[in-house]
C-alpha cells in the first residue's frame, strides 16, 4: 500500500514555550511516593496515596473546565508499589495495582457503573511494580469481547504477568447464540444463550472435544441460557471449548450445530524482563515504535536499562539504554493512550531538576534518546522542569499534543501539589527536526497517512517557494518548485502513484525553503 506523510508547517509567529502551572491537584492529594498520572476519555486520572491519612486519593482533570473532579470511594489505605493505566474501550475503566496494607491488589474503577471494585493479585507487588494497557484492536463486543489486556511489571524481581479484561458490558447474544463460533472471551463464566424459548425442556453440553467424549457441563434447563458460576459456583479454566444445546421436541432431542469458543482469562505469567527491576521503573504500550506493538520498559533502581517486549512472540529485545539513571519519579509516556498515532514515546528522569529537559525516543535517530533542547539550536524552546522531579513525579500524553505533569515530593520527603501542562510544537512530538527560525520551528508538526506526501504550510507573505525531498544518507529524491505563491496556506505533494518518486519506508528530509524562512523536517515512513 502506498504511505503519506502529512507535514504542516505554521509560520506564524509563536511565544516562548514553557510548562504552564495549572490547578494544583486536588486537597489532601498530594503527590508523595506512589502518585501517578494517566490520561484517560479526554482527561488526565491521578491516584495519590495519602500516607498521613492512610487513605488513597483518585480522580480526573477535565482540561475543558480546568478542574480536578475525585471520584467514588478510592481504597481506605495508602497504596504501596502503585501503577495505573486506563482502558479506553467500552465504556471505559481505570486501572490501579498496589499493596493494601501488604498485600496485592488490581482495583478499578467502572465509567460504565461509576463505582470501584477490587480483587486480590496472585503474585506479590515489589519495587517498580507498573502496570500498562493494550487496547483489543479486534475488539467487536461478540466475537472477540476482550478490551484489551492488562501487562504488569510485578516488581523487586524480573517477573511480569499480563492479564485478559473480561468485557464490562452485559452479555447479548448474536445471532440468537452466546458465545458466538470462533469467540474469544474473558469471563470463565460465560452466559450461555442459545436462541427463543420453544419448549421448556433444553440441554446444554460444553466439552474440550468436539465429539464430546467427555463434557464439563451437561445440564437440562427449563429456559435456553445457563450461566455456570450463579448455579454451580464453577468456572471454566483457560483453553478450548465447543458446546451444543438441544430442545425437547416430540419426545426426541433437537441438536445445534456444534459451536467454538476460547477461555483467555486472568493472570498469565510471560517471559520475565532481561533486567531486575527497581524503583523508578517505568512501562508504557505502543503500537507501532518498533515496527510491532510492544511494552517498552524502563527498568529503574537508579540502572539505564530500557527494553521492548515483542506481544506477538513473547520475547524481550535490549534497546538503546537510557540517557540518565532512572531514580524514583520515572515515567515513560506514549501517544496510544490519546488514541492518536505518529508521535514518539517521551521519558522524564526521576532527580532532574529545572536544568533539565524531557527526551524522546526516536528509532531512526542516532543517538535514539534525543534531548528535548537538542531539536534546535536557537532559544525557541524553554522545556526545562519547572521543578526538580522526585517520588512521585508522573509525565503523560493528552491530546492535541500536550504533555502533563507533576513533580512529585521534594527529596526532603515533603510532597507538592504542582500540575503542569506542556505543549512541544508538533515537529518534535513525531521526530520531525525543524529549523532555522524559531517562527518556523514553533508549530510544525508531522501526520502519518497513507497515499503520498504532503506538505502543508502558511506565508505570512509573498515568498517564492521551494521544496526538496532527501533520503536518511542526503540524496535527492525529489524537488518540488512553487514558484512565488501569495501569503495564506499552500500545500505540496508528493504522490506515489506513478506522477512523482515511489517512497519505501525509512527515514527522509525534507528541506523547505521560503524565502525568509527555511524549516528542515524529518519524514519517517513505515
Amino acid at each position: 500500500m502506498a504511505r503519506k506523510v502529512v507535514i504542516s508547517v505554521m509560520l506564524a509567529a509563536v511565544a516562548a514555550l514553557a510548562w504552564q502551572g495549572l490547578t494544583s491537584v486536588p486537597a489532601g492529594a498530594d503527590e508523595e511516593a506512589g502518585s501517578l498520572i494517566t490520561w484517560g476519555k479526554d482527561s488526565v486520572w491521578g491516584l495519590f496515596p495519602d500516607a498521613v491519612n492512610g487513605q488513597t486519593h483518585a480522580g480526573y482533570y477535565k482540561p475543558g473546565d480546568g478542574s480536578w473532579h475525585m471520584v467514588g470511594d478510592a481504597p481506605d489505605y495508602a497504596l504501596q508499589h502503585t501503577g495505573l493505566t486506563f482502558q479506553w474501550q467500552e465504556d471505559g475503566v481505570l486501572f490501579a495495582i498496589g499493596n493494601e496494607d501488604g498485600d496485592p491488589y488490581l482495583y478499578w474503577y467502572s465509567l460504565y457503573d461509576n463505582s470501584w471494585h477490587s480483587e486480590g493479585l496472585p503474585f506479590s507487588l515489589g519495587s517498580g511494580a507498573c502496570v500498562t494497557y493494550q487496547p483489543n484492536v479486534s475488539y467487536d463486543g461478540q466475537t472477540c469481547p476482550v478490551p484489551g489486556w492488562l501487562y504488569c511489571v510485578s516488581g523487586g524481581g524480573t517477573d511480569f504477568w499480563r492479564y485478559s479484561i473480561p468485557t464490562s458490558l452485559p452479555e447479548t447474544p448474536s445471532g440468537g447464540i452466546y458465545p458466538p463460533d470462533g469467540a474469544q472471551i474473558a469471563d470463565r463464566t460465560p452466559l450461555f444463550q442459545w436462541g427463543s424459548a420453544i419448549t421448556t425442556r433444553y440441554r446444554l453440553q460444553v466439552a474440550r472435544d468436539p465429539s464430546f467424549d467427555t463434557t464439563v457441563i451437561d445440564t437440562l434447563k427449563s429456559l435456553p441460557e445457563h450461566e455456570e458460576f450463579v448455579e454451580n459456583g464453577l468456572s471454566l479454566s483457560n483453553g478450548s471449548y465447543y458446546w451444543r444445546s438441544a430442545a425437547l421436541m416430540g419426545g426426541l432431542w433437537s441438536w445445534s450445530s456444534v459451536h467454538s469458543f476460547e477461555v483467555n482469562s486472568g493472570w498469565q505469567q510471560l517471559a520475565g524482563v532481561p533486567q531486575s527491576v527497581g524503583t523508578g521503573a517505568a512501562t508504557a504500550y505502543d503500537a507501532d515504535i518498533l515496527g510491532h506493538a510492544a511494552i517498552l520498559a524502563l527498568v529503574g533502581g537508579n540502572a539505564t536499562g530500557f527494553y521492548g517486549y515483542d506481544i506477538s512472540c513473547n520475547k524481550w529485545d535490549t534497546l538503546e539504554s537510557a540517557p540518565l539513571p532512572e531514580n524514583p519519579g520515572t515515567s515513560l509516556t506514549t501517544h496510544d493512550a490519546t488514541e492518536a498515532s505518529g508521535f514518539y514515546p517521551w521519558a522524564a528522569f526521576g532527580g532532574s531538576d529545572t536544568s533539565d529537559d524531557p527526551y524522546y525516543f526516536d528509532p531512526a535517530h542516532s543517538p535514539h534518546w534525543v534531548d528535548f533542547s537538542q531539536v534546535s539550536r536557537d532559544s525557541c524552546y524553554r522545556s526545562r522542569f519547572p521543578s526538580r522531579l522526585g517520588p512521585g513525579a508522573s509525565l503523560v500524553y493528552g491530546t492535541n499534543r500536550n504533555i502533563y505533569l507533576i513533580a512529585g515530593s521534594d527529596y526532603s520527603g515533603n510532597p507538592r501539589s504542582s500540575f503542569y501542562r506542556l505543549q512541544p510544537p508538533g515537529s518534535v512530538m513525531d521526530g520531525s527536526q525543524t529549523s532555522t527560525t524559531c517562527r518556523a520551528v514553533g508549530l510544525a508538526h508531522i501526520i502519518s497517512r497513507y497515499d503520498d506526501v504532503q506538505v502543508e504550510y502558511q506565508l505570512p507573505a509573498s515568498a517564492h517557494v521551494r521544496a526538496t525531498l532527501h533520503d536518511a544518507v542526503g540524496r535527492l529524491i525529489g524537488v518540488l518548485d512553487a514558484g512565488r505563491q501569495q501569503a495564506g496556506v499552500h500545500r505540496l505533494s508528493w504522490n506515489s502513484d506513478g506522477k512523482g518518486p515511489q517512497l519505501s519506508p525509512g527515514a527522509y528530509f525534507l528541506l523547505l525553503d521560503m524565502g525568509k524562512e527555511q524549516a528542515r523536517l524529518k519524514v519517517v515512513l513505515r
